[in-house]
């Protein structure tokens, strides 16, 4: 009987030891290279423990107050207009009753795209020569924009082309929601009078608060780690008006070859990641 019991470790140890060759492991090394001078630029400077130096380095670097700032803003941004855009859609789709599997397909599509080939497409559709954008303003007798070459609208463009990208994710996650709702909530409502808004209020938003927290989640995290589409297009410029935190730390640890550093803002990036789907996850799910 003894035996018997213990036959699920055998079933168990291999995908434990998976999990920490490939998740834990690289993770205890980023942490222990982040307190060594490591610099493969610069073999002359010797590879030795530092401490805490590294951190400290880079809590005093203005780039990195930079990258966290315009990162903050980019995430605060696309997500908050992806949570509404995606709303409305789900809502007006949930009335459609036919077609509603052919515009629920054509709503994915962004989302099925890869993120290099969104950078990509964003270069032509937003070329300040070419693009269609400003072929569109030409008719309209507007004045051409320079989307992604400068400063005052780069960040702005890939808020863009991110709310183009995922906001059918949130879509796709509140149709399901109301797609779960009994109809009888809706029809005891209606019998009290309660109108379009009062509905929406006291039954539709609280009722898919669950799927808010999940499509909230994903998208902060995966906001924060935004990286091809940039990177296609601007490379953090111009004028590091585009340098998020992840390309930020693609130039320190891969440009630079600074790795030290570069593994210090990946931990620094991992505690914060860790305390915002901390704090999100509490907020969004406590008790109205």
């Amino acid at each position: 009987m003894a035996k018997k019991d213990r036959t699920w470790m055998i079933y168990v140890f291999p995908a434990l030891l998976l999990v920490l060759l490939v998740g834990i492991g690289p993770l205890l090394y980023s942490l222990v290279v982040s307190t060594f001078q490591f610099n493969l630029a610069k073999l002359q400077i010797p590879f030795r423990f530092v401490g805490l130096r590294n951190y400290a380095r880079l809590f005093t670097d203005p780039g990195f107050w930079n990258s966290l700032g315009l990162t903050l803003l980019f995430v605060a941004v696309s997500v908050s207009i992806e949570l509404v855009l995606g709303t409305i859609l789900a809502l007006v789709l949930a009335e459609v009753e036919r077609g509603r599997s052919l515009f629920r397909s054509l709503f994915l599509i962004s989302m099925m795209i890869t993120p290099i080939a969104v950078g990509l497409m964003g270069r032509f559709i937003f070329s300040d020569v070419s693009g269609i954008v400003n072929w569109m303003f030409r008719l309209l007798g507007l004045p051409r924009i320079i989307w992604y070459g400068d400063p005052r609208f780069a960040l702005t463009t890939m808020i863009i082309l991110d709310v183009w990208e995922w906001s059918s994710f949130v879509f796709l996650l509140v149709l399901a929601g109301l797609m779960g709702i009994p109809p009888e909530f809706y029809e005891a409502a209606h019998v009290e009078g309660a109108g379009f808004l009062a509905r929406l209020f006291s039954i539709t938003l609280p009722t898919l608060r669950p799927m808010y927290v999940l499509a909230a989640l994903i998208r902060v995290i995966d906001a924060f780690k935004e990286f091809d589409k940039i990177y296609i297009m601007t490379k953090g410029g111009p004028n590091f008006a585009t340098d998020l935190f992840s390309i930020h730390n693609y130039m320190i640890a891969f440009k630079e070859f600074n790795i030290g550093m570069g593994s210090a803002m990946s931990i620094v990036f991992l505690a914060m990641m860790f305390g915002i789907g901390t704090l999100l996850v509490r907020v969004l799910t406590r008790e109205a």
